[in-house]
């Protein structure tokens, strides 16, 4: 593993949660760094077969079955605003490039969609989906966009700030 991971937090590493966190710091490894410098007959008898998982990823050694083919279920797009805004109209326009974009991705794919969602991230972190599903297959931009709009009109008339924004199709099935 390169130099820059070694200096990262082991809670970072996918596993470690509070608990085990604790255990590694009661041994005095805070670093990946440091467990992959870490006697790994030690890490089985405080995390058994954990402690074994977690000094391979240390060294970069993880036995997952590589996934090559993969079905796409949705695409989607989101964006956090530089500040919080509470105009409607900067709103709306960035849900029509969101749009855009995932057209763009729907014809050079070949899917169609049933499903739109939009996500919505107040100033305080609350975060809210709304969702609507055709009666109908389709990768019209004008039904994306208008669908989005709608959807996301119901958010902005709570007349709070919003940070985040964000646009998905689901359902989806090739032309």
């Amino acid at each position: 593993m390169g130099s820059k991971c070694h200096a990262v937090q082991v809670r970072k590493i996918p596993g470690v949660g509070p608990r085990t966190e604790e255990i590694l710091l009661d041994l005095d490894i805070r670093t990946i760094g440091q467990l992959a410098a870490a006697d790994p007959d030690r890490l089985a008898r405080q995390l058994g077969i954990l402690g074994k998982r977690l000094y391979e990823r240390a060294q970069g050694i993880d036995p997952s079955e590589v996934v090559v083919n993969y079905e796409t279920k949705s695409i989607g797009r989101e964006v956090t605003f530089e500040r919080d805004i509470k105009d409607a109209a900067p709103i709306l326009q960035m849900m029509d490039g969101l749009a855009e974009e995932i057209h763009g991705e729907l014809i050079e794919c070949g899917f169609r969609f049933k499903t739109i969602t939009v996500k919505v991230r107040y100033e305080h972190f609350d975060t809210f989906t709304r969702a609507r599903s055709l009666s109908f297959s389709t990768n019209d931009l004008d039904i994306l966009r208008n669908n989005g709009k709608r959807l996301v009109d119901q958010f902005l008339r709570k007349k709070k700030k919003v940070r985040l924004v964000g646009l998905r199709v689901s359902a989806l099935s090739r032309v």
